[in-house]
Order: C-alpha cells, then structure tokens, then sequence
C-alpha cells in the first residue's frame, strides 16, 4: 500500500519561455515526480501545477529508461509514431533523425544501437512534436560525449525558438554547463524536519 506522506513539499517553482532549470537532489527528493506532474501524468494531493503553454503548445517528456519508450521495429518508425501521416511533425523526423546524428540509423532496430543512440532516439520522439515544455527525467544517462553535445544542441534549439527546459539530473557538469539556474530539492520528510 502507498504511503500518505508527500513525495515533494513546499515546492514554488517557475519555468519561463526561454528558460532551461535544473532540477538537483538526492534520489527520493521528488524530482521524477516533479516532472510527471509538469506533463500531466500526476495529479498533486495537495497543490497545484498551472501551465501557460503558448497556444498550440505542448509538453513533451523524455523518461529516464528509453526502454520505457520504444517499441517499433525501426528507428524512423518509432520516431514517426503516433503522427498523422501528412502533417508538419511527420515531415519534421528526417530532420530531428539528422539533428540527433540518427539519420543512418533510420532502418535500424532501436535495440541493436548502443545505449547512448537509444537514448537520444527516445529523445527524437519527444522533439519531432515541437513540444514548448521540455521535461527531461536524467538526460545524460548512458550518453556518450558525442550524445552529450545532440542532447545539448537540442535544448539550444528548444530554448532558441522560445520553449522551456526543465530537466531532472545529478550530473553536476552538465547542469553547470546547460542550465540558467538549479533548484535544489531534498526528500520532503528531510524538509519537514
């Protein structure tokens, strides 16, 4: 049976248009939780979570394990599905495909690609959406450093065209590196007390 303590407390936070925040702290301090409540996927107890999402907006979400989010049998498939077949996101996956450095892999099976290239084709189909709110749950998991630099240049890339980034990690470099400010969160029974 769950627990009817709060997994996050206490927590005033804001993600502007143009803005990417970090979201810092130790496991159990909520932060994963804080992401799925930003995309809808959780309703908070107590609370509450308001979007401003521009109109026409969306909110997409990479999870923490891509396993979690692949299931087609090629890489081209996987990032084009769910898309209606003729509209602007569908013409969009051979450049987002390119932008990831996936282009080559777009015949491939996601799971016969490294952990670092799955990993960025879970991205590819949160960004062939557009989405204005991008919450990222450990980003740099399993990256290689050419997978850090596609990772890096499509959050520019959100922020450049006036979307938002709010990711969870404990990589303190590349939270140094990408983030225009961190908010630190602790386990809310360590707030309480």
């Amino acid at each position: 049976a769950g627990s009817s303590d709060p997994v996050v407390a206490a927590l005033d936070l804001q993600v502007r248009a143009g803005e990417c925040v970090a979201l810092a702290g130790p496991n159990g301090a909520g932060k994963t939780t804080v992401l799925k409540a930003a995309a809808g996927l959780l309703r908070p107890g107590a609370g509450r979570v308001v979007d401003h999402v521009r109109p026409g907006g969306s909110i997409g979400l990479l999870l923490q394990n891509p396993s979690d989010q692949l299931f087609e049998r090629t890489v081209r498939r996987e990032v084009a599905f769910g898309l209606p077949k003729r509209g602007p996101q569908a013409a969009r996956v051979p450049e987002v495909l390119a932008t990831l450095g996936l282009a080559a892999e777009a015949e491939t099976h996601p799971y016969e690609l490294p952990a670092s290239s799955r990993r960025l084709v879970a991205l590819a189909t949160v960004l062939v959406r557009d989405p204005s709110v991008l919450l990222l749950d450990e980003p740099t998991e399993a990256l290689d450093a050419e997978g850090m630099a596609r990772l890096h240049g499509a959050i520019e890339k959100v922020l450049d065209r006036g979307g938002a980034v709010l990711f969870s990690t404990h990589d303190e470099a590349f939270m140094a590196a990408t983030a225009h400010r961190v908010h630190r969160m602790e386990p809310a029974r360590a707030s309480r007390a």
